[in-house]
């Protein structure tokens, strides 16, 4: 019975010895700079089978990165668990490292110092973004802005990723313009590759346009593995930028911002000649340089009496280059002339808002002129006869002579043909045949 009893009280201890678990965390450094990452460690020794509970770092550390490895030490007696994570701060100040369970066992806090980085940080640091908007400080409804990013990189990074801008106070298309640039620069004694990358915004309300800073994020190459949680992970950001979008001034013109306008005519300087009947296609086009194909208003081509037209559907295009988005808007109409003669089109205008002179501007085609053929069938009419004379006057003549007409006299006609002039020569032969078989048979019946 004793036997029993001893024997069950060193099966709990020894359970007891087994089931014990120990969980630590360290980290690579107590100091670094806003833009910086740490790898922090964490330990997990015993028996224990629960993970350690990561939740309470999200509060002022994002997690870029994590690895987990295992070890057991002396068969089954004991065993270790890493895991290593990448850790990047939310913000600047003494931040702490709260204490992370695993079950009932929980770590030590650690605390770390994260420093905002200085202006001389800042110039020298291993990455720099910038930005710049065109125009600087304010625009208008509608109207083009052009949004600079540039990249500065003093040495290979990884797995890197930049922001696109996010306007906010007013709804704000963005449209990137084509690929990115690539240069390179020197800034304070140190060398640069330069990426630049371009956006074209258009605000669609009043008000006050707020552009958050951009921000890069990369794993700084050192020759090692770029997955490996040692390297350093750095972020940094860019300014912010404020516009003061301004309302279209009230006018009466429909409301086109530009920086530029220009109407093309294909038949402008060489005018077709028409004909009636045929048809010919005239094509309208109009570039705009700020503004979108979308934004171009389509044109009211009229014709004057005596045509007919057949407008086809506009085609609209946009062309992006260093100075932003250009509208391409292209009109074609078809024209049909239904009477010959000269004939004028009438002019064609277009307004539209300079941004960088602040003021209304006009874009006018000037009236042409056109000569229209009569059809092929109408240049060439049947020949009619002569038509008779209505009535002859007669003149007295000066002395008691004939009547003098206006009508040239008919000839007299001549004395009249006989039969012997007009007998043909085939009536002759048969009469002297006749005579010939008339002279033979009067010799027979003689003889």
């Amino acid at each position: 019975m004793v036997g029993r009893f001893l024997l069950t009280l060193m099966l709990l201890l020894f359970t007891v010895s087994n089931s014990w678990a120990e969980i630590s965390v360290s980290a690579s450094r107590n100091q670094l700079s806003i833009n910086d990452s740490l790898v922090v460690e964490i330990v997990l020794s015993g028996d224990s089978d629960d993970d350690p509970d990561l939740a309470p770092l999200e509060k002022d550390f994002e997690i870029r990165g994590r690895s987990q490895s295992s070890q057991i030490i002396n068969g089954e007696m004991s065993r270790s668990t890493k895991w290593s994570l990448s850790l990047v701060p939310r913000r600047s100040g003494t931040l702490a490292i709260p204490p992370l369970c695993s079950g009932q066992d929980c770590s030590q806090p650690v605390t770390v110092t994260v420093l905002e980085q200085s202006s001389q940080d800042r110039e020298n640091a291993a990455v720099l973004v910038e930005v710049e908007s065109l125009p600087a400080d304010h625009s208008v409804v509608q109207g083009q802005i052009l949004y600079t990013v540039r990249l500065l990189l003093r040495q290979p990074v990884a797995q890197a990723s930049l922001s696109p801008p996010e306007p906010q106070g007013v709804d704000t298309l963005v449209q990137k313009l084509g690929e990115d640039q690539r240069s390179e620069t020197y800034r304070n004694g140190w060398h640069y590759q330069v990426i630049e990358r371009q956006y074209a915004l258009f605000p669609q309300q009043s008000g006050k346009l707020h552009l958050p800073p951009l921000q890069f994020e990369a794993v700084l190459q050192d020759g090692r593995n770029p997955f490996d949680l040692q390297n350093r992970v750095i972020r940094q950001r860019s300014n912010s930028v404020d516009l003061q979008i301004d309302p279209p001034p009230s006018n009466t013109h429909p409301w086109l911002p530009a920086s530029g306008l220009r109407l093309e005519d294909d038949w402008q300087h060489h005018p077709p000649t028409l004909t009636v009947g045929e048809p010919a296609t005239r094509t309208i086009t109009v570039r705009g340089a700020g503004v979108t194909a979308a934004q171009l208003p389509d044109l009211p081509l009229h014709v004057p009496q005596g045509f007919k037209s057949y407008p086809d559907k506009p085609s609209r295009e946009d062309v992006t280059g260093p100075t932003g988005v250009s509208g391409v808007l292209v009109e074609k109409i078809a024209v049909v002339p239904t009477h010959a003669g000269r004939f004028k089109l009438p002019p064609l205008s277009l307004y539209w808002w300079d941004i960088n002179a602040a003021r209304w501007q006009e874009e006018t085609l000037p009236e042409i002129e056109v000569d229209v053929l009569p059809a092929e069938r109408e240049a060439i009419p049947a020949a009619a006869p002569p038509a008779a004379p209505d009535h002859v006057t007669t003149q007295q003549p000066p002395t008691g002579g004939k009547p003098i007409s206006d009508t040239p006299a008919m000839p007299a006609p001549g004395p009249k043909t006989t039969a012997t002039q007009n007998t043909p020569l085939w009536q002759w032969a048969a009469g002297i045949c006749a005579a010939g078989w008339l002279l033979t048979g009067l010799l027979w019946w003689r003889q």
